[in-house]
């Protein structure tokens, strides 16, 4: 298992696994019919991995394999200076889940966190997929379990 900072080459790999999130957060009810626009997602993606000291870029590689990833960022708190670290994106294969591929790459992001001054790390939950499990999982690692995420449909 290899985890490290994406590169541009990873890019097209990271987009196979963005429309495997979709797909999978389409299915669960999360989103619905949401589509994946590739110019918007690989502008995103390259700000993250060109731009460490403000993105995170995090994959993880079983056996040559892309088995997921995990984009983040500083920011500062609306109401102060402090910086919180959030993740934008968290995504295991199915078949990787359950490996240390999430853990592996959630102990990089807050490392690179704390690395960055980040006064603490906050990771949504919003795709409902496997929220329970990766709620728990969170919660094993230290994390509050701090509110929610509430959405209604207003246009079909």
């Amino acid at each position: 298992m290899e985890i490290r900072n994406a590169t541009m080459q990873d890019v097209p790999a990271i987009l196979e696994l963005c429309k495997q999130l979709i797909k999978e957060t389409n299915e669960a009810g999360a989103m619905v019919d949401v589509v994946l626009d590739e110019d918007k997602t690989r502008s995103l993606l390259e700000r993250h991995i060109l731009d460490p000291d403000w993105y995170f870029s995090g994959v993880v590689l079983i056996d040559g394999e892309m088995a997921g990833a995990l984009f983040g960022n500083l920011s500062e708190y609306y109401f102060g200076l402090n910086l919180i670290a959030c993740d934008t994106a968290w995504y295991i294969k199915p078949k990787f889940r359950g490996t240390y591929a999430g853990v592996g790459l959630l102990k990089a992001f807050e490392t690179w966190s704390s690395d960055h001054g980040a006064h603490e790390v906050c990771i949504g939950i919003s795709t409902g997929i496997e929220y329970e499990r990766t709620g728990g999982l969170l919660q094993r690692r230290g994390y509050d379990h701090v509110g929610g995420m509430y959405k209604l449909k207003v246009l079909e």
